[in-house]
C-alpha cells in the first residue's frame, strides 16, 4: 500500500489556500492554487467554506506550465453546483478519474476504494524547468456570476532538493 499518510510526519508538509469562485458565464476558468518547484508527491483536496453557486460544473485539477496543461484529474470534471459548507472535493483516483465530491448536505460515511487502500491517491508533480508551473483548479459556470469559496489543501513530500508547493 502506498500512502503519504504512512510517511514520517516530519517529512511531509501541508499547505492550504482559500479561493473565491467568481466566474461569470464562462467555461474553463483556471484558478492557480499552488505554485510548484522541483518534484513532489502530493495528495490534493478542497473543502467548501461558502456554498457554491447553482451552475458550477466541470471542476477538475490540472498542472499549468504556460505551454501545456496536463490533467491531474479527469478534465470532463465533476458538477459541484450547490455544494454546502463542509462539503469536499477529493482526488481519489488516477489521472483519468474525476474528482470525488462529498456533499455535506447529508451525513456521510466514506471508505477507501479497497481494503488497505489509501483514502486519497498520491500524484507526482514535476515543475517544467524553464517556466513557472502551477497547480490549478478549473471549473465552468453558466451563472452570471457564480459564487462560493473553497479552501484547497496539499499534503506533499518533496522528491527533489527544491521540491515544494506554495499557496498562490
Amino acid at each position: 500500500m502506498s500512502s503519504i499518510y504512512q510517511l514520517d510526519a516530519d517529512a511531509t508538509r501541508l499547505v492550504s489556500v482559500s479561493k473565491t469562485l467568481v466566474g461569470n458565464n464562462t467555461a474553463g476558468i483556471q484558478v492557480p492554487i499552488f505554485g510548484l518547484t522541483g518534484t513532489v508527491d502530493a495528495i490534493l483536496w478542497g473543502i467548501v467554506t461558502t456554498v457554491i453557486g447553482a451552475t458550477t460544473t466541470a471542476a477538475y485539477l490540472q498542472l499549468n506550465d504556460s505551454t501545456a496543461t496536463p490533467d491531474i484529474s479527469l478534465a470532463a470534471g465533476v458538477d459541484i453546483s450547490g455544494l454546502v459548507a463542509g462539503s469536499g472535493i477529493y482526488r481519489r483516483g488516477q489521472v483519468g478519474s474525476a474528482l470525488e465530491k462529498l456533499d455535506a448536505a447529508t451525513g456521510l460515511v466514506t471508505d477507501p476504494a479497497a481494503v488497505n487502500a489509501a483514502m486519497m491517491t498520491i500524484v507526482r508533480l514535476t515543475k517544467k524547468s524553464t517556466a513557472t508551473t502551477n497547480v490549478e483548479f478549473v471549473y465552468s459556470t453558466t451563472a452570471a456570476p457564480t459564487s462560493g469559496v473553497i479552501q484547497f489543501f496539499a499534503k506533499y513530500l518533496p522528491q527533489s532538493a527544491d521540491g515544494a508547493l506554495v499557496a498562490i
